[in-house]
């Protein structure tokens, strides 16, 4: 075994293109793959708490040293986030290797002989929401024959689902976000209209639970991560009363919303090109793309692109 300390560096980069090429040929040759290892739980090691000391390391738990996983540290799993980055861009796959056995890091105890089993499989759910194996596709709520469902779906593959948590609100036509081990669940459309509700699904429990207000109504918005942050792009909402009284009217949005989980709030960080609901959305390289959607019932034909511009905001482009 090969022990690396990632890091961000050329020579870290030459080394991992190395270990890259010898995997596919070993590959080639064995049939039997070579992965990395990396732990994420030591017990009862000391020594100073930053990787880039001798003998220092990280702590993923903070109750780790009384044998147990319920207090995670969320500063090492963004961490140990890039690290994992860091080996699928030369090639690499990593193998979690979620708790000791055996052997203990440094001589010392290892935590599977003491961590409870409900803790440890709670764990390895947690790993599989985070990093997936494969990535997961989850679909939460919708509207079907037996009305708004509660239902948060999960599916490796496209034609299999498992149900992962239930909604204390059904909607349809939420936005949603994955972000550390959380899936966010945005507004969304009830018989009643659309809503302002926050939902926060814990991946690794399957809890879900309010988690606050939208600064207004919304659905068929759009949600996104981008360097750590969420951020809700568009949308339908509830417009100003017309001079005549009567119902407020619906109209689509252009407003792009910063969403700060740690605190709840919103900051306005920019705007679209163009109003749009509905539109789709992925991320590649540093870059959302919005494609389509709907602007009132007019179909929008455009493609709009937003980055993070400096500290102000995002800038999009059709």
């Amino acid at each position: 075994m090969l022990v690396v300390r990632l890091a961000h560096d050329p020579v870290a980069a030459g080394l991992l293109d190395q270990l890259a090429r010898l995997e596919r040929l070993l590959q080639l040759i064995d049939l039997r793959p070579q992965p990395l290892q990396l732990a994420e739980a030591r017990q009862r090691a000391v020594g100073p708490r930053a990787r880039t000391q001798a003998e220092g390391f990280d702590v993923g738990f903070e109750d780790l040293p009384d044998g147990h996983l319920n207090q995670p540290n969320a500063e090492y799993f963004r961490f140990l986030d890039k690290l994992l980055d860091i080996l699928v861009e030369h090639g690499l796959v990593p193998v979690l290797q979620p708790v000791f056995q055996g052997f203990g890091w440094k001589g010392l105890d290892v935590a599977g002989t003491v961590v409870p089993p409900a803790e440890y499989a709670a764990y390895c759910r947690y790993l599989l929401a985070r990093y997936g194996a494969p990535p997961a596709i989850y679909l939460a709520g919708g509207h079907g024959n037996s009305g708004y469902a509660r239902a948060v779906l999960a599916t490796t593959d496209g034609r299999h689902f498992r149900s992962v948590a239930m909604l204390p609100v059904p909607v349809r036509y939420p936005a949603v976000a994955v972000a550390g081990g959380d899936l966010w669940v945005f507004g969304g459309l009830t018989p009643h209209g659309p809503v302002a509700d926050i939902q926060r699904v814990n991946l690794r429990t399957g809890q879900a639970q309010r988690a606050g207000r939208l600064p207004r109504p919304l659905e068929a918005g759009s949600a996104f991560t981008l360097a750590d942050s969420i951020y809700v792009a568009g949308g339908t909402t509830i417009g100003s009363p017309g001079t005549q009284g009567g119902a407020r009217p619906l109209v689509t949005t252009s407003v792009v919303r910063r969403f700060a989980p740690r605190n709840r709030s919103f900051q306005i960080a920019g705007r679209l090109p163009a109003p749009v609901s509905h539109a789709a959305v992925a991320v590649t390289g540093g870059v959302a793309y919005l494609v389509g959607g709907l602007d009132g019932s007019q179909p929008v034909r455009t493609i709009s692109t937003l980055r993070l511009g400096g500290s102000a905001g995002l800038v999009g482009k059709p």
